[in-house]
């Protein structure tokens, strides 16, 4: 039988703790996504299972598809590692689960030019690391940035510079 095992990181705004991920048990790949929304909401606390949305690699996984719809087996058939978000932010209508796919979460960051903009990490962040959108705040106040225009050089990231999206940045869906 294959098997798929998920991770997940529970998060109050941002995505953090990512060495330190709450453990979601294995499912058979043709368990249905509304299958592992049950599984997540069992293993949390105040997550209700029919607010929740969950990402893989950009695409959102609709209850009625099986979990191997979206993830694909490994060549020996053993189980397929996914680490995901479930970020709980107060601001939002619903709870959104983003699942990373785990070699772009092995990567750890982005590298970016001064002059880019917004926008554009944005859409770095999203290609690299498999979701389907996020917000950024900066690092001084946590406020939004709102201006996807701005160039990132005006939150004081340098030429180069290498952003870890869990630590430099705080990142979270909309």
């Amino acid at each position: 039988m294959r098997l798929v095992s998920f991770s997940f990181y529970l998060s109050g705004s941002s995505i953090k703790d990512l060495d330190n991920p709450l453990r979601v048990q294995s499912i058979p790949s043709d368990s249905t996504v509304l299958r592992l929304k049950q599984i997540i909401q069992n293993a949390t606390v105040n997550v209700d299972a029919a607010r929740l949305s969950i990402f893989y690699s950009g695409k959102l996984m609709e209850d009625h598809h099986t979990v191997g719809h979206y993830i694909p087996s490994t060549a020996n058939e053993t189980a397929t590692h996914v680490a995901a978000q479930l970020v709980v932010a107060p601001e939002h209508t619903k709870v959104v689960v983003v699942v990373i796919p785990s070699e772009a979460h092995r990567g750890g960051g982005v590298r970016v030019r001064s002059d880019s903009s917004v926008r554009e990490l944005k859409d770095k962040i999203c290609r690299k690391m498999g979701f389907f959108d996020v917000a950024i705040t900066t690092c001084s106040n946590g406020a939004k940035v709102e201006d996807d225009s701005a160039p990132i050089s005006r939150f004081g990231i340098g030429e180069g510079s290498r952003i870890r999206v869990n630590e430099a940045l705080n990142v979270s869906p909309r």
